[in-house]
């Protein structure tokens, strides 16, 4: 339901998911809200793989470069 929602509302139970520990759903309405920084942020310090080659998958040439390049850097580094 709260991908259906409204970002504060994604925000929210992003904030739920995150303290109950389930990062990949706190990510996943993270990026949906929008909160791109910070849903790259969770998935360095959790070494979320998945998620984050969903979210770089996504990332099209109009991307930040540095948003490219940290998780260019992050995949290199984790081969």
């Amino acid at each position: 339901m709260a991908l259906k929602a409204d970002p504060s509302a994604m925000l929210e139970a992003a904030g739920y998911f995150e303290r109950k520990g389930d990062l990949g759903k706190a990510v996943q309405l993270l990026h949906r809200a929008g909160e791109l920084p910070r849903a790259l942020d969770l998935c360095f310090s959790a070494r979320l793989f998945d998620e984050l080659r969903s979210i770089a998958d996504g990332l099209g040439k109009d991307a930040p470069k540095d948003t490219l390049r940290k998780a260019a850097d992050f995949f290199m580094s984790n081969n």
